[in-house]
This record gives structure tokens, C-alpha cells and sequence, in this order.
């Protein structure tokens, strides 16, 4: 989502992008209060920083390959947008059925929340609710205990013990639309099937190399941080820059007419205030970590950034963050900080453009 993407440019472009890091200093030892004769103590050294392997790494990279099967699958997927859903006469609930149901979610006797009209796929391997429906008669509600993982979308559940009660109102049938040129020249943008089977062999292809580019990365950039040792972030940087993301944050659910609550739960999975400021100083502190790290393979490099690419930079910050005025623009992302953003990632760039597949 946008507003994800937003908070990632400004504690990000993989936690580097808007921030810059300073070293932390040692603190002298303080003399012993012994009657002895005092010996002065040495002041304890500055951290060791070193860089390791930065470049050149060989990271394997997942196939974006699209198998007949996954072609046919995401067609359909597409085409169930616009099923139509019946319901049938049977009277127990089957491994791989749909259900019409209605789902509340209880925590220690309090309602959290209610789904209406939900079309629920039974799966045994879904690893949720889901699994405990089959075999449960229709027309009947079925409490189903569940443990939220380390996964669950809303932060302050993960761990936490939710009773699910789940309506059954029907099993359905979807019925899909036939797939001719009536359906697509009426439902999409391409005059024959064939068009429209390609658009989405394509459409699948470009998500794959999207992700499996994104994972490569990510895997490079974690070796970086990884080999590099004796990096500590400014606490003063980290400070300035969690306020700098608290500011867009708001501003954002401000101009979209969002409650805060709402806002965080939607973008950070953050069900409270604690839980989010927690969230935002280890995402400074990691950004301010790295971005170090950065600065100092710039230097060693001759890494630097043109006035055209840190303009560039602040106005793709400003597009993501869907706030279109230049006075937002020089506020949130000042000139000096966009140019400190734009050489971390002209790094980046670089150190990707050295390894290999």
C-alpha cells in the first residue's frame, strides 16, 4: 500500500534512505577512590568500526516463471471478481466447500469485531478458523479457539488466545463468468480472450520478477550489515527522524479523514500508541546504523549524487506520500536531508550493479 511505501522512503529505501548516522564516542574511566597513589586511567577506546565485504556478493535469485497451471489459476482468480454465489441444499459443511457466514471475533468476553456476509473457503491447511468448519452442520455457529501467531495482522493480539464464532448460514456455489469475448470486451480493457490471457500471464510475470528482484536485495543488503561490525547509531539522529515519520504519519491520516487508531492498525499493524513508537525508534535506529555504513562506502568508493537525482529523489518522496505541495515538500523533505537520502541509495545502486545471480 501507498502509505506503507511512504514510511519506507522516509526510515527506509531499505532503512538508509532519509537518514544519516554519526559515531558514538567511549567515555573516559573514571580513577579509583583508593588512599594508593592514583595512576590516571586510559580513556576506553572508540569503537572499532569495520565494513567487511560490501560488494561483489553472489545471491541466488527465485524464477519469475509462470507454469500453465498458475496462468489458468490466476485467470480464474481474476474472473471470481465477478462470480456469482448460490447456495445449495447441502446440509454439512465439506473439506474445500465455500461458506456464507457471519464471523465474530471475541477476546475474554469482549466483541473486538463482526464480519458480515463472509465467503469462507474451508481448508484444513489454512491454519486458521477456517480448518475447524468442516463437518459442522449448516445453519449452526461453531466456537473455534485460536492462538495468534507471530504473523496475526493486528500487533497487539500476536500471542494472544481469540475466540472466533462462526454462522454458517449456507454452502455455496460460485458460479464464474463465462470467459468469451462478450466478457472481456465488456469487463476489461482488450477486444479477444487470448489478449486477455496474455495481459494476465504478464501481469503475473512482472509481480514475480517485482518480488523475487525485491528478495535479492534484501538478501544483499543484509550481508552488508551483517559483515560490517562496530557500528552505533547517533541517538540524537534516531531522535529527529522518528519525529520526522511521526509528522508524515499524521499528516497522512489527517488528510485522508482516518482515526489515529485506525491509521496505525491499517499501515504499521499497530494496535497501540506504545506499540508504534516502539516500532518507529528500531526502525531509525536500524536506518541510522546503516546509512553509517553507507556513507563510509561512499566515501571510499567516490560514490556521489547529482542537484538533478536528489530533486528527483524528493519528488518521488512527495508522490509517495501523496502530498502534492512544494511547502509540504521542503518541510518533510528538505534539501540537504534528500541529498544525504539520494547518495544512500546511489550506494545501493552501486553495490547491487557488483553482484551476480
Amino acid at each position: 500500500m501507498r502509505g506503507r511505501r511512504g514510511a519506507a522512503l522516509l526510515l527506509g529505501l531499505s532503512l538508509t534512505a532519509l537518514l544519516s548516522a554519526c559515531g558514538g564516542m567511549g567515555e573516559a574511566s573514571q580513577p579509583s577512590p583508593s588512599p594508593e597513589p592514583i595512576v590516571e586511567a586510559s580513556p576506553s577506546p572508540e569503537p572499532v568500526r569495520e565494513l567487511g565485504i560490501y560488494k561483489g556478493f553472489q545471491v541466488p535469485m527465485e524464477s519469475a516463471e509462470v507454469t500453465q497451471e498458475e496462468w489458468d489459476l490466476a485467470v480464474r482468480r481474476e474472473l471470481e471478481a465477478y462470480a456469482e454465489y448460490e447456495p445449495t441444499d447441502q446440509e454439512t459443511v465439506q473439506e474445500g466447500d465455500t461458506v456464507l457466514a457471519r464471523v465474530e471475533i471475541w477476546k475474554d468476553g469482549t466483541l473486538l469485531r463482526t464480519l458480515e456476509e463472509q465467503y469462507l473457503t474451508v481448508s484444513a491447511g489454512s491454519g486458521d478458523y477456517r480448518g475447524a468448519l468442516a463437518g459442522c452442520p449448516v445453519k449452526s455457529t461453531v466456537l473455534v479457539g485460536v492462538r495468534c501467531g507471530e504473523d496475526y495482522p493486528q500487533a497487539s493480539l500476536r500471542g494472544q488466545e481469540l475466540e472466533y464464532r462462526v454462522s454458517l448460514e449456507a454452502v455455496v456455489e460460485a458460479v464464474l463468468p463465462q470467459l468469451d469475448e462478450e466478457f472481456v470486451r465488456s469487463h476489461t480493457e482488450y477486444w479477444s480472450v487470448e489478449e486477455y490471457r496474455e495481459a494476465v500471464r504478464a501481469r503475473l510475470e512482472s509481480q514475480r520478477r517485482e518480488r523475487a528482484l525485491a528478495a535479492w536485495q534484501r538478501g544483499i543488503r543484509r550481508q552488508v550489515v551483517e559483515n560490517s561490525v562496530g557500528w552505533e547509531p547517533d541517538l540524537e539522529r534516531v531522535a529527529f527522524y522518528r519525529e520526522l515519520a511521526r509528522k508524515v504519519d499524521e499528516r497522512r491520516a489527517g488528510n485522508g479523514g482516518e482515526e489515529w487508531s485506525a491509521y496505525l492498525e491499517r499501515v504499521y499493524q499497530a494496535g497501540s500508541q506504545e506499540e508504534y513508537e516502539a516500532l518507529l525508534s528500531e526502525q531509525a535506529r536500524q536506518a541510522a546504523v546503516t546509512e553509517g555504513i553507507l556513507e563510509q562506502i561512499a566515501g571510499r568508493e567516490g560514490i556521489t549524487v547529482s542537484e538533478r537525482q536528489t530533486e528527483d529523489f524528493r519528488k518521488e518522496c512527495l508522490q509517495a506520500l501523496e502530498m502534492g505541495s512544494s511547502e509540504v515538500l521542503e518541510e518533510i523533505v528538505p534539501e540537504e536531508l534528500a541529498e544525504r537520502a539520494a547518495l544512500h541509495r546511489a550506494v545501493w545502486n552501486w553495490i547491487y550493479g557488483t553482484c551476480t545471480e
